[in-house]
């Protein structure tokens, strides 16, 4: 084939690629993150929750509180590294947060992934050297089983089992090398790229469906939000700047937040910029003049917000308002704002806030798709950028 038939090929693939990612993983779910607690209502209601703005991730809206502080991270939202939709690559009823469930996340799943080859035809002594090499004492490797002599696990599955009894089972497949060569780090199924799943169910011999438990999925659980290794995605002290310079607005700033401005630094200082990986609905708010006005929002995959302790989202960085959980979504609802490609109201998801603090967030790097480990809360003047401010989206 010459060479710019084979570009081409390529070309049709990609788009055929971003529009299935877009349509499968992407926008078909909205989350709905459930704050603990009563929600504050000491603002003023603008329109009813019939009415719903649709804020596209570049997108400043209507009545921004402040400049954005979103960093531009140049990526289209229908190719973002997103968890998968199936829930058992991310969700954990085996132990919640289990201590295993993180260790393959964070360590295990991508050392077995990143040598040459296949991962399903890894030697029993290979994977035990492996898993030897990264998880030490910590952990304990069962399930491994050569009937047959070759030198490889049977099933291509076992289980590895924290020292707190947590287990989860581990799945090494075949690559997927066409959707590695397409720049995407997990496959419309939700199998990463290099064929290591794993599922945090329990120990291989006693794994359930993955749709059962679905709702233990909390706002805190491993890879519910994005992030960059490479720094934040929100440049939260221009946030802080703002509202110290200007006491009325700092003032209406916190109100919906319940929050006294003399505290406001303190609360800012609590919470994480991160990425949503799906179309999030909340309660988006608007400065009218020396007023704050509620309105219901659903928010793009792809926008930087910044949440609290329990996973909940507390601001948009693009406008730099305030957040709060939503209302529920009438059938009878109307969209204000353009639906971006993907978009679909089908599949809606309700998580609840984290059961408690936590001291750092297991996020998925929108480019890699690898999990980082993002300390929780602002690290002042330690804070690093993953690139420069985003340009708001002309209207």
């Amino acid at each position: 084939m010459e060479h710019g038939a084979i570009d081409g090929v390529m070309r049709f693939l990609r788009g055929v690629a971003a529009l299935g990612l877009a349509v499968s993983a992407g926008g078909a779910v909205i989350l709905v993150l459930e704050a603990n607690g009563p929600e504050p209502v000491s603002v003023m209601a603008g329109r009813g929750p019939g009415s719903v703005m649709l804020l596209a991730s570049d997108a400043v809206g209507d009545a921004p509180f402040t400049a954005p502080f979103a960093v531009d991270l140049g990526l289209d939202p229908a190719l973002l590294a997103t968890p998968p939709r199936s829930s058992a690559l991310v969700e954990s009823p085996h132990h919640r947060h289990s201590t295993a469930d993180l260790i393959v996340a964070t360590e295990l799943a991508s050392a077995l992934g990143s040598g040459e080859g296949d991962a399903s035809r890894l030697s029993i002594l290979r994977i035990e050297r492996t898993v030897g090499g990264v998880v030490g004492l910590r952990a304990l490797l069962s399930d491994l089983d050569d009937r047959n002599g070759d030198r490889l696990d049977d099933d291509g599955r076992f289980t590895v089992t924290a020292l707190d009894g947590s287990a989860v089972c581990v799945t090494l497949g075949a690559p997927r090398v066409l959707t590695r060569s397409l720049g995407s780090p997990i496959d419309v199924d939700g199998v990463p790229t290099s064929g290591v799943s794993w599922s945090p169910f329990g120990p291989c011999f006693d794994s359930v469906d993955p749709g059962h438990g679905a709702d233990v999925r909390v706002a805190t659980s491993p890879g519910t939000y994005g992030g960059m290794v490479t720094g934040d995605v929100c440049d939260v002290s221009v946030l802080s700047g703002t509202l110290a310079a200007d006491d009325r607005l700092a003032a209406a700033w916190g109100a919906p937040l319940e929050v006294a401005a003399t505290y406001l630094r303190d609360f800012i200082d609590t919470l994480t910029p991160v990425v949503l990986l799906a179309d999030t609905a909340v309660t988006d708010h608007e400065l009218r003049g020396d007023r704050v006005a509620s309105r219901q929002a659903i928010l793009q995959r792809g926008t930087a917000v910044l949440v609290d302790p329990v996973g909940v989202p507390r601001v948009r960085c693009m406008s730099g308002s305030p957040l709060r959980a939503p209302q529920p979504l009438p059938d009878d609802v109307q969209f204000r704002g353009e639906p971006w490609p993907g978009f679909s109201l089908d599949v809606i998801r309700r998580v609840p806030a984290g059961d408690r603090m936590v001291k750092s967030f297991v996020l998925i790097d929108v480019r890699t798709g690898h999990s980082v480990i993002k300390p929780a809360g602002i690290e002042g003047i330690l804070a690093r950028l993953a690139g420069p401010i985003a340009t708001p989206a002309s209207s």
